[in-house]
């Protein structure tokens, strides 16, 4: 008959109402799958396809921010050609984006320090043996299969070496993880490593009254302002072409005028010339 859960845990019987029980090991959810009499021995393993599924998840933001930016400041339509996973509305939409911020030192600065944080060496338990990511599968790949420089992979975005970032995840998980964020001075916050410093540098780019809010509000003042001045001149001229009918009109009546006054005078002279 259907009952409680029951199970002994390190010589402790405990009852639970479902057999998921989730209050016991600190973040982990024990299924119960069936009675039994034998002692079972709990190994907590990492989620290692998860955190490999972060890390891509991660690369991809990171890759698509960079083809945002050189969308923005560049003229070059092969930078729209060479990204292959949008679709033809996005590749329109890119086109119509492509260059408007040319020149944009912001940008600029940004791409370059995003480059700088993914190539920087961080501090890991394994020193000098894992410090960067590329050591783990995660560079930017700038060689072709005969050893050229590829032209099309200067753009900045990386890309990942699943066999390399497997063997790195299954080996020296803990290093990997120090290489996104760790703890060097103790107080058990996080203050080093490739994904605290990427934090580091958004943060004031995005918070309320960040540089691209102001930014964005900047561009949104001077559109306005220039909305403005063209419904002004809209009006200007909207007042200025009825001022012009106006003139137009008044001459066209003098026309006429002078045109039936030299009309009589040409019939007059006509009568005279006729009475002699």
């Amino acid at each position: 008959s259907a009952g409680d859960a029951e199970i002994v845990m390190n010589g402790v019987t405990i009852r639970r109402p479902s057999n998921t029980i989730d209050d016991l090991v600190p973040g982990v959810a024990i299924t119960l799958r069936g009675a039994g009499t034998s002692p079972v021995d709990l190994r907590v393993e990492p989620d290692r396809e998860r955190i490999k599924d972060s890390l891509i998840g991660f690369v991809g933001n990171y890759n698509k921010i960079i083809a945002d930016i050189n969308i923005l400041t560049r003229k070059d339509e092969n930078i729209i050609t060479e990204i292959s996973y949008l679709s033809d509305e996005e590749r329109e939409k890119a086109k119509e984006k492509l260059g408007i911020f040319q020149g944009d030192v912001t940008l600029m600065q940004m791409r370059n320090t995003f480059q700088g944080i993914m190539m920087n060496p961080y501090p890991t338990a394994l020193g000098r043996d894992l410090s960067l990511l590329a050591q783990i599968g995660i560079s930017t790949n700038t060689r072709q299969g005969g050893g050229g420089i590829d032209a099309t992979k200067l753009r900045g975005y990386l890309e990942i070496n699943e066999t390399l970032l497997d063997d790195s995840l299954k080996k020296n998980l803990s290093a990997v993880r120090d290489l996104f964020g760790s703890d060097a001075n103790g107080d058990l916050i996080p203050d080093t490593g490739a994904a605290v410093a990427m934090d580091a540098y958004i943060r004031p780019m995005v918070q309320i009254g960040g540089i691209l809010p102001m930014k964005a509000g900047t561009i949104d003042a001077q559109i306005a302002g220039t909305n403005k001045r063209i419904e002004s001149y809209n009006q200007y001229l909207e007042r200025y072409e009825k001022d012009l009918k106006r003139k137009y009109g008044a001459m066209e009546g003098a026309l006429g005028g002078l045109e039936k006054s030299s009309q009589t005078i040409e019939n007059f002279n006509k009568s005279g010339s006729g009475n002699r």
